[in-house]
Order: C-alpha cells, then sequence, then structure tokens
C-alpha cells in the first residue's frame, strides 16, 4: 500500500524566473538548467538581492546600448 504521494508533477523555482511546473525527472533536469530548487526558501535574501541586481543591470546597458543607436 502506498501513502499517495507522487514525486512528479512538482513545482520549481527559480531565484528570478517564474515557477514551473515540471512533469518528471528528465525535464527538471534537462529543460529547467541550473538555478532552480524545489522550494522558494532555497534562495536567501541576499541571493535574491544579488540576481535582481544582476538581471537589472543587463536592462540597464541594453537601454543605453538603444539609446546610443538612437542618437546616432
Amino acid at each position: 500500500m502506498t501513502d499517495g504521494y507522487r514525486e512528479f508533477p512538482k513545482m520549481m523555482y527559480h531565484v528570478v524566473k517564474p515557477a514551473r511546473i515540471v512533469a518528471g525527472r528528465e525535464e527538471m533536469e534537462q529543460a529547467l538548467g541550473e538555478g532552480w530548487a524545489e522550494s522558494p526558501v532555497a534562495f536567501s535574501e541576499a541571493t535574491v538581492l544579488e540576481a535582481k541586481i544582476a538581471e537589472t543591470e543587463v536592462l540597464l546597458r541594453e537601454l543605453r546600448r538603444k539609446k546610443k543607436e538612437l542618437r546616432s
């Protein structure tokens, strides 16, 4: 007799990307790549802030590049 627990599907969490539901281990390992966890509390507040800062810096570089193109 089983207790009704099924490992999949399961919700996976990323420090900056939206959460995703994965159907099985293969999808979890191949489709998601690195940086995913089975719990949102796996990421410390410092890790979340560092990731958001890095994401913001990428966006700022892109905006500055576009601004430079518009001026040309």
